[in-house]
């Protein structure tokens, strides 16, 4: 096991090197769009509420913007007017985060209500391996991070763009995150478009009043007193905030 970690970190290396030596090729600053798949008959497993969304609506589909430079990103969804019937299903996060302050906020949507979460980065232990994957025709290096006993997530990324960004919360590899899935398929968010531009960031910045912000355990510590089945409230947070 430790050979095969040394082997991939050595891939890494040179990975890194090769694209550094072609710096002049290598986007810091631009926009990427996000596609993300759900498969809602893998998140809800009740008979009842599979048979309301219907097989023909199994799988969802919701679109982000990424907006991005070297010290700060903003993750915002775009407007979906497809089946608003099922749009209690999926959450549509918008998310900033701040590099130079070690920073995020998001706004989830709780219960139907906005609420802001002010927290410092998440940082995740990656494991790298020897597999690629080609996004938007970009190679991109495969990294595992297990959230839990059950849970693991699979992120592509690319050293082409420097900026150690990705979508919703994810952000810390050696380069920009281009797709994101869940073991099981339930869940994949890959870029299905890529664009080197200047960005405005006060244009695109949410609006976010600060004093309203509350810390990840504060919500889940309310959530918690607030809904009185306290096995189905820690799924739903565990769906909210594994992003």
């Amino acid at each position: 096991m430790k050979k095969n970690n040394k082997i991939r970190t050595v891939l890494l290396c040179v990975y890194i090197f090769c694209m550094a030596a072609h710096s002049h090729g290598q986007m810091q600053e631009g926009k990427i769009v996000f596609e993300r798949k759900t498969n809602l008959f893998k998140k809800f497993t009740e008979k009842s509420t599979r048979d309301y969304i219907k097989e023909e609506n199994k799988y969802k589909t919701d679109n982000f913007t990424l907006y991005f430079n070297d010290s700060v990103s903003v993750f915002i969804p775009e407007e979906n007017y497809e089946n608003n019937r099922l749009s209690w299903t999926t959450n549509s996060n918008t998310v900033v985060q701040d590099f130079r302050n070690n920073e995020t906020k998001t706004i989830y949507s709780f219960s139907g209500a906005p609420v802001l979460v002010k927290d410092s980065l998440q940082k995740r232990q990656w494991k790298l391996t020897d597999k690629w994957r080609t996004i938007c025709q970009i190679e991109c290096m495969q990294a595992v991070y297990d959230l839990d006993d059950s849970t693991r997530i699979y992120a592509w990324f690319t050293a082409a763009i420097t900026p150690n960004v990705g979508p919703e919360s994810f952000w810390d590899l050696p380069g920009a995150i281009l797709g994101l899935a869940t073991e099981d398929g339930a869940v994949t968010y890959f870029a299905k478009s890529i664009e080197e531009r200047k960005v405005d960031m006060e244009v695109v910045m949410p609006k976010f009043n600060d004093k309203k912000a509350r810390t990840r355990e504060e919500v889940i510590e309310r959530a918690k007193k607030d809904f009185k089945f306290e096995k189905e409230i820690d799924s739903y947070l565990k769906s909210l905030f594994m992003w």
